[in-house]
C-alpha cells in the first residue's frame, strides 16, 4: 500500500511537471505568435515587450534576436517618421528629409507607414531643394548688389579724391595769385612813393 502511494505521488509529480512544461511551451508559442502579430500590425513597442517576455522565459534564439532587432529598427523608424512630419509642418524641410534619409521608414516596405514616409521624404526633399534654390538666388542677388555698391563706393571715393586734389590745387593757385597781388601792390606802393 505504501508503495502504491509513493508510486502514485511520483506519477502525480511527473504529470504536474510535464503539464507545467507543456503550459510553459504553449505560452511561449502564444508569445511568439503575439510578437509576430504586433510586428505585422506596426505595434513595435508591444512586439518588443513580447520579445522581452520570451527572453525572460529563456526562449532566446537567433531568430528571436533578429525579430527584436527588426522591431527596434522599425520603432526608431516610426519615431523618425513622426519627427519628420513635425519638422515638415514647421517648414524645416531639410530636417525632415535628413530624418528620413536612409531610415527604415523609407527602405523597409514592412514599415506600417512606408508609403506615407516615402511621400513625406520626397515632398521634404523637393521643398528643401526649392528653399535652397531660392536662397541661392537671394544670395546671388545680394552679392551682385554688394558688388555694385562697392563699385559705386570706389567711384565716389575716386571722385572725392579728385575733388580734394583739385581743391588743393585751386587753393595753391589762389594763394599764389594773392602773393602776386601782394607783390604787385607792394611794387605799386613803391612806385607811388618814388
Amino acid at each position: 500500500m505504501l508503495l502504491k502511494v509513493i508510486f502514485g505521488s511520483i506519477a502525480l509529480l511527473a504529470l504536474l511537471t510535464g503539464g507545467y512544461f507543456l503550459v510553459k511551451e504553449q505560452s511561449a508559442e502564444r508569445l511568439a505568435a503575439t510578437l509576430e502579430h504586433h510586428l505585422e500590425a506596426g505595434e513595435y513597442l508591444a512586439a518588443l515587450a513580447a520579445a522581452g517576455t520570451l527572453q525572460e522565459d529563456g526562449k532566446v534564439s537567433p531568430e528571436l534576436e533578429e525579430k527584436i532587432a527588426r522591431a527596434a529598427r522599425l520603432l526608431v523608424a516610426e519615431d523618425a517618421y513622426k519627427k519628420a512630419q513635425t519638422a515638415l509642418d514647421e517648414k524645416r524641410f531639410a530636417d525632415a528629409g535628413a530624418l528620413l534619409r536612409g531610415s527604415e521608414a523609407v527602405t523597409d516596405p514592412a514599415f506600417t507607414y512606408y508609403e506615407e514616409a516615402k511621400k513625406l521624404y520626397e515632398q521634404a526633399e523637393a521643398l528643401a531643394a526649392g528653399v535652397a534654390h531660392k536662397t541661392s538666388v537671394v544670395i546671388s542677388a545680394l552679392e551682385q548688389k554688394a558688388a555694385a555698391e562697392k563699385a559705386k563706393r570706389e567711384e565716389t571715393e575716386a571722385a572725392r579724391q579728385k575733388l580734394e586734389s583739385d581743391l588743393r590745387q585751386t587753393e595753391q593757385t589762389v594763394e599764389a595769385k594773392k602773393a602776386e597781388i601782394a607783390a604787385a601792390e607792394g611794387r605799386l606802393e613803391q612806385s607811388r612813393k618814388e
